[in-house]
């Protein structure tokens, strides 16, 4: 998991990269069609899918818990 974790994505942060992307798509989409509930919902999607590809990634190459 990357969302509190030492961070194991695309960006060795306390946060995921996924989560980072989507909320710049996100927020970007938001402002230029107004829409607030999908921005929400595209970001949350995009940070479950990238959370188990992490995890996924970390089994495959025998790293996971």
């Amino acid at each position: 998991m990357t969302l509190f974790g030492k961070g194991k994505g695309w960006i060795k942060a306390p946060i995921s990269g996924t989560l980072l992307l989507a909320c710049f798509a996100g927020t970007l989409y938001g402002a230029v069609t107004g829409n607030v509930d999908r921005m929400l919902l595209w970001g949350i999607l995009a940070e479950v899918v990238g959370l188990r590809r992490d995890r996924y990634l970390e089994t495959f190459n025998g790293e996971a818990d």
